[in-house]
């Protein structure tokens, strides 16, 4: 049985890093340093998925003005 025969289920976490929906961006940019994550899974107040933040997301923020006060700093 090669790699791509198992399923998901048997990698994945039963109780996954998230951000809520209201947290600042860089609590997201945090926890994926903290955990190694290229990503995490955005979650309402009752942990209900609402979607996912990426590392491609938080480079792209910082390239906006309105967020990084133009002066190019870290989130």
């Amino acid at each position: 049985m090669g790699p791509y025969a198992v399923s998901v289920r048997d990698y994945m976490q039963t109780t996954p890093v998230s951000v809520h929906g209201e947290d600042r961006i860089h609590v997201a940019q945090d926890r994926m340093q903290k955990h190694g994550f290229t990503g995490l899974p955005v979650v309402d107040d009752d942990n209900r998925p609402l979607g996912v933040i990426t590392q491609s997301d938080l480079l792209r923020l910082e390239t906006v003005p309105a967020v990084t006060g133009g002066g190019g700093r870290k989130l």
